[in-house]
């Protein structure tokens, strides 16, 4: 059973679309298993360690939770291409991961690509955050870590339940940017979800108008949560989209 606490509905900027408000239902969940993963990510939930939310906006529906169907993908020509561009750098998984001050610093450089502005923090706090946000490790917890020999270029967050993997979060060098690392790191996700028998893999929230999350959608066949227990093939036009029911 879960084991954590509910926070309530909190009201933020949306983080998505301009001009919106972005309610989210939250939980504190210190415990959960492979099965429960596979639940929460069914029912539209993602998460940052420990802290579980998902949209509850009365008002817009536009944050659909996507996931790809794993046995019905096929990889494209341009899909083999990249993966062929890729055989000279070292690809692990690893297992209950470890913070570290190299990933850190991965991370601040790849955030800079979402600002005009450097962001370029690297106090303690902001440390400590990142560490909390990404390796409050759970047993499903693992990265997919890139090296050019011996220099970490890609970082992939990812859940692996018993019946689907899900990507939480890539933060890679934008010095490599010509390679496509985040589009290789879903490419590199699917695959380890088909060479796992798994039946998903999940992106997130598809919002269509984002560039930065509407992009998912290319990533086909894939299905789209349009109501509680309700996921239909993507894309979503013509669908009504209703809110989701609580968890707890």
């Amino acid at each position: 059973m879960l084991r954590g606490y509910t926070l309530g509905d909190t009201e933020s900027s949306c983080p998505y679309i301009d001009g919106q408000t972005f309610v989210s239902e939250s939980y504190l969940i210190e415990d959960v298993s492979d099965e429960e993963i596979d639940l929460l990510l069914d029912r539209g939930y993602r998460h940052f360690g420990k802290f579980f939310f998902r949209p509850v906006c009365r008002s817009c529906h536009r944050c659909l939770p996507i996931r790809i169907p794993v046995e019905r993908y096929e990889f494209s020509r341009n899909a083999r291409r990249l993966f062929k561009k890729y055989e000279p750098f070292r690809i692990n998984v690893v297992d209950n991961p470890e913070v570290s001050e190299e990933k850190f610093l991965l991370y601040k450089k790849h955030k800079i690509r979402f600002s005009e502005t450097d962001d370029s923090e690297t106090g303690v706090e902001g440390f400590e955050q990142f560490a909390e946000s990404f390796f409050t490790n759970f047993s499903f917890s693992k990265t997919i870590e890139i090296r050019d020999r011996d220099k970490l270029i890609a970082v992939t967050h990812m859940d692996a339940g018993l019946e689907a993997n899900s990507a939480i979060y890539c933060y890679y060098d934008t010095d490599y940017q010509g390679l496509s690392p985040g589009r290789f790191s879903i490419y590199k996700g699917i695959e380890l979800a088909k060479n796992s028998g798994k039946r998903y893999y999940y992106l997130g929230y598809y919002v269509e108008g984002n560039p930065h999350m509407s992009y998912k959608g290319m990533y086909k066949p894939n299905e789209i949560l349009c109501q509680e227990g309700k996921w239909i093939d993507g894309p979503p036009e013509g669908h009504e989209f209703h809110p989701l029911y609580r968890l707890i």
